[in-house]
């Protein structure tokens, strides 16, 4: 079997592997550190030249947290990237009492789901309009923790540095009656928000 480690794609758990077409696997960092004892030759070789290689890491995190967070960082950047009708028919989150607004940027449009493919772009010109840098802490928020993951990544392959994902999202999962915004993420948290 061959093995090729990644560079771009993190896979969040270190137990899970990802499957690459001709039956490939892809290790995170974590079990690439981890399987380096056990290979040898020409695989050790290669685990050791990918570990001198930057990796990209998003940590995931707690919508208390990022709240504390954002409070505590003045540059601290919120970053919205659901789809305009998320925002119109769920709400947005609320930074006011923080004297600042949340970025609004979709990653994928509505309805065709399509990922844009100058988000990169279009986001870091939004940032620097707002005098964020590419060493300020950005949070990323979706529905769930999806897409701002997707988002994020994207971000830190552009350079920026302090990218971060908001777990559970804005609405959190579902519900034991489907309903999301009730077990979990910023709404169900009691943060502030408000109708888009």
């Amino acid at each position: 079997m061959f093995v090729k480690i990644c560079k771009r794609r993190v896979v969040s758990s270190p137990s899970k592997d990802l499957r690459l077409p001709g039956g490939a696997v892809c290790l995170s960092l974590t079990d690439v550190g981890r399987s380096c004892a056990s290979l040898s030759g020409k695989a050790f070789a290669l685990g050791a030249r990918v570990a001198e290689q930057e990796f990209i890491h998003i940590a995931d995190v707690p919508v208390l947290e990022t709240w504390t967070r954002l409070e505590a960082d003045p540059k601290a950047v919120l970053i919205d990237v659901r789809t305009k009708a998320e925002w119109a028919f769920v709400g947005v989150p609320d930074l006011s009492a923080l004297g600042r607004k949340p970025v609004m940027i979709e990653w994928q449009s509505f309805p065709d789901s399509r990922v844009d493919a100058q988000f990169a772009d279009r986001l870091a010109a939004q940032l620097a309009a707002t005098g964020a840098g590419k060493d300020d802490a950005l949070y990323f928020i979706c529905r769930s923790g999806g897409r701002s993951r997707m988002a994020a990544e994207a971000m830190a392959e552009a350079g920026f540095r302090r990218c971060a994902n908001v777990a559970e999202g804005f609405e959190g999962p579902l519900d034991t009656n489907r309903h999301r915004g009730q077990a979990a993420g910023w709404k169900a948290a009691g943060l502030p928000w408000m109708q888009g």
